[in-house]
């Protein structure tokens, strides 16, 4: 009897859905699959951490010298955190939306609309010390920055600010510069990350163009040295993990930032975009807070061993119900901490290591090289781990690309595998069509996960009876 066999789960969210690199599947959420064992399991959830505190959308992250974090919100509000994950707000800029932020050099920096403001640091406990209009920038959306690579000048290089079509500069002595390389008239700095003695600037076309504009620019010269266009609409951010990625536009494309490729490396399932605050590292993967698609969450790209392949993975699943924008994503002594708004409600969300997230998975099509046949689905056997108390599973199946998901029971009559100790589960089909898609539902209990270590579905040719 022929089998469809699922039993390697490494190669993350496929780009296809009927083929993709081993392992691969057409859905995911909530997945452990870099674990050392190859299977199905639940990832840790996430849990809102910021309380009521939280009252605007935090743009950026920042992890400071005192050993807490600040972060800057889009209606001027700063807060700190403490590394015990305790919330207060401590300074509202008037001028508004903070549209970058950084320490670099002994102070705190940040940008609105048109000022560059700063703060001795740690300096007054009160933040009396602030100045909100140290320096005036150019109007823009966004004023992202970065303390650039060391070779860039003295005291551990400079800080560089996004600035309309330039890039401004902060030096180790404090001088301000609002222009240290200018850029193409036609372009936007959105946002910018250091390679080596480069600057990677990442920009926006003024015509909402559907294209973006990489620039390399050597910090020791005065003008950018290349420029690569990426096609989609504008550069969103960038992330540098074991290779340097950028995501573009808001069909949810990431490229790589090498200023040779032009082709995406993969979409996120359903599209969508991030902020320029909205990507940070977790080990060697790359993250991104992704939202306006049709699932919006904590994505990673990346691998986690030299003989592992590069997948996508749909990592955390955030608080809300609905997610309207995600802010800014961040590790922070170990925690990653995520902003959120949810129609008028915001907030951070950190992974809770005491708890487990309900896991989906969906496979890659089946059949579509036999899909002139009809076939006759029988049962799908799965094989897992002791299934710890309290957890359980679900399979599903769906035929010839249409309608919902059918739930498969079990010879009782039951519609989950949920025998604590049982390692083996038959659900039966009983049903025809030409392609085929099964999918798990992996229900936690606490910290505890079910683990699903092979999918086997049984069917017939037709034309066999």
């Amino acid at each position: 009897m022929p089998i469809y066999i699922n039993k390697t789960f490494r190669g993350g969210i496929s780009d296809e859905e009927d083929k993709g690199i081993k392992g691969s599947f057409k859905f995911g959420k909530c997945l452990d699959i870099h674990k050392k064992l190859d299977s199905l399991s639940c990832q840790q959830a996430m849990k809102k951490e910021s309380g009521t505190t939280v009252t605007d959308l935090i743009l950026f992250m920042v992890p400071a010298s005192d050993g807490n974090s600040y972060h800057f919100g889009n209606s001027g509000k700063i807060y700190k955190r403490t590394p015990e994950g305790n919330w207060s707000l401590v300074y509202t800029d008037s001028n508004g939306r903070i549209r970058g932020a950084t320490e670099y050099n002994g102070y705190m920096y940040w940008a609105t609309e048109t000022k560059l403001a700063r703060k001795p640091f740690p300096g007054a406990s009160d933040w009396s010390d602030v100045n909100n209009s140290w320096q005036n920038l150019n109007s823009a959306e966004w004023h992202t920055m970065i303390a650039g690579p060391a070779t860039a000048g003295v005291q551990g290089g400079h800080l560089f600010i996004c600035n309309g079509d330039k890039v401004a500069m902060v030096d180790g002595t404090g001088t301000f510069t609002p222009e240290v390389v200018k850029l193409t008239p036609d372009v936007v700095a959105k946002c910018l990350i250091d390679n080596d003695t480069d600057l990677i600037i990442g920009t926006v076309k003024k015509d909402n163009a559907q294209e973006g504009y990489l620039f390399a620019w050597n910090t020791l010269v005065m003008n950018w040295k290349k420029r690569k266009r990426i096609p989609a609409k504008g550069i969103n951010a960038l992330v540098v993990s074991e290779i340097i990625i950028n995501q573009a536009g808001d069909n949810g494309e990431i490229f790589f930032t090498n200023l040779v490729n032009q082709l995406p490396i993969i979409s996120f399932p359903g599209g969508g975009k991030v902020n320029p605050g909205g990507v940070t590292t977790k080990g060697n993967l790359a993250l991104f807070g992704v939202y306006g698609g049709e699932y919006p969450g904590i994505y990673s790209y990346g691998r986690t061993a030299k003989n592992r392949v590069f997948t996508l993975n749909f990592e955390y699943a955030l608080t809300p119900a609905t997610i309207d924008e995600i802010g800014a994503i961040k590790m922070i002594n170990g925690d990653l901490l995520a902003s959120w708004k949810s129609g008028s409600n915001y907030g951070v969300d950190v992974i809770d290591y005491n708890n487990k997230a309900l896991a989906i998975y969906e496979s890659l099509d089946f059949g579509t090289e036999s899909s002139y046949m009809d076939k006759f689905f029988e049962h799908i056997r799965i094989t897992t781990k002791p299934l710890p108390s309290g957890t359980s599973i679900k399979m599903k199946y769906r035929l010839d690309k249409k309608g919902d998901w059918v739930l498969a029971k079990l010879g009782n009559g039951s519609e989950a595998f949920d025998q604590e100790g049982e390692t083996e589960a038959i659900f039966n089909i009983g049903a025809e069509g030409r392609i085929y898609e099964v999918r798990a539902e992996l229900y936690p209990n606490g910290n505890n996960s079910p683990e699903i270590l092979s999918i086997n579905t049984y069917f017939s040719f037709k034309e066999e009876f």
